[in-house]
């Protein structure tokens, strides 16, 4: 399914700049409780990042989870901007 060079250099660009917007949410936060939730989601993001470079399973799951659930997410933040 992702066997090409073009899903991982777009599923890489997704999961970059969600971790980008959330990094940038992270930081204009001042409610504890959510800047810590905020951290554990940059965190594993920035965790997928690193997966994308590795080869199997763990790499299919991430790039599965990039272009089912964060591209869309994208594309809404994106569409009411």
């Amino acid at each position: 399914m992702f066997e090409n060079a073009y899903d991982l250099d777009v599923a890489l660009d997704v999961v970059s700049t969600l971790w980008a917007l959330k990094c940038r949410e992270y930081k204009n936060e001042t409610d504890p409780q959510k800047k810590q939730k905020l951290l554990q989601e940059v965190d594993m993001m920035q965790f997928e990042k690193g997966a994308l470079y590795r080869n199997g399973e763990v790499q299919k799951s991430v790039m599965d989870k990039a272009f089912r659930l964060y591209a869309p997410i994208l594309k809404a933040h994106y569409a009411a901007v």
